[in-house]
């Protein structure tokens, strides 16, 4: 396998499909963002709207990473409650006249477009790119055809515009039996994408940025080895080679400590080559490119 790294393919993380665009949600959604990159947040034009409690949060929360589909009261219901009170589908009813409230506050007495009351539950109609987490995978999407393609510089620069949707830890101060799980499969989706741009990152012979945009991601995911192996790779480039065995050594003490084992053969054998500088990891604008051993880690360890 060569040399120059690529983003793989990433699976989108599980939030639905993107809103449709047709003109009826366009209009009633517009100037409406939803953000659940962080803490759960929603603005018009702007302004940051009353979201309510961490309860109603929530809701609008599930709401958004299903935008522009039907969702079931009872999917509500369950992301609200391990087991659910007799009052839980009036509670998710208050809480959906709380958000209209603060969504659409000159919608009709009953009912509203933004926040529509469907078969047996709920619609959010959002316009394209309303919802943070959908506007950061169809940027990761955008990548990987850019990629495909063999324009780099595009791909970097979606990637770049998919990380910097982010505001923190996704979800961040609610909880509830299905927040763990669609929390974690989001920042899945980051630490892939941020892996992807410093892949691209790399192929263009910018070491110094993949490893400055590498830095916080790698400090807090010492058990992912491939993080590791492209930090080690970007600040070897960039002649830091005792960054680059601090990187190492960091992942092989975590894994050591965590997991009682070792690093794997990727990240042991990319230490080797880095010990014996071997003219395959120099940077792509000041070296031929030739046969080298795959970059791909595992990916299972966080």
């Amino acid at each position: 396998m060569g040399c120059r790294y690529y983003p793989r393919a990433a699976a989108r993380p599980g939030c639905g499909p993107p809103a449709r665009a047709d003109g009826v949600q366009a209009a009633a959604g517009a100037g409406v963002m939803v953000g659940v990159l962080g803490p759960v947040r929603a603005w018009h034009a702007g302004r940051l709207l009353r979201a309510g409690p961490a309860q109603q949060q929530l809701v609008l929360a599930v709401l958004a990473l299903g935008a522009g589909t039907a969702v079931p009261r009872e999917e509500l219901v369950d992301a609200l409650w391990e087991q659910a009170p007799a009052s839980a589908v009036n509670i998710v009813h208050k809480h959906i006249c709380a958000l209209r409230a603060a969504l659409e506050p000159g919608r009709p007495r009953r009912g509203g477009q933004l926040l529509a009351t469907v078969a047996g539950g709920y619609e959010l109609r959002l316009a394209p790119g309303a919802v943070d987490a959908l506007a950061f995978a169809r940027d990761t999407a955008r990548a990987r055809r850019a990629a495909a393609a063999g324009d780099l510089p595009a791909a970097a620069a979606a990637l770049s515009a998919a990380l910097g949707r982010w505001r923190g830890s996704a979800l961040a101060g609610l909880d509830g039996p299905r927040v763990p799980a669609l929390a974690q499969a989001l920042h899945d989706a980051q630490l892939a994408a941020a892996e992807d741009h410093a892949r691209v990152l790399l192929a263009l012979g910018r070491p110094g940025q993949a490893a400055a945009a590498l830095a916080g991601p790698a400090a807090g995911h010492r058990l992912r080895e491939s993080l590791c192996q492209l930090l080690m790779l970007a600040r070897y480039q960039v002649g830091d080679l005792p960054g680059a065995l601090a990187a190492y050594h960091g992942t092989r003490q975590a894994l050591a400590a965590e997991l009682g084992t070792d690093p794997g053969p990727a990240l042991s054998g990319l230490l080797q080559q880095i010990l014996r500088r071997d003219p395959c990891l120099d940077p792509p604008a000041t070296a031929a490119l030739g046969p080298c051993p795959s970059m791909a880690g595992r990916r299972s360890r966080r």
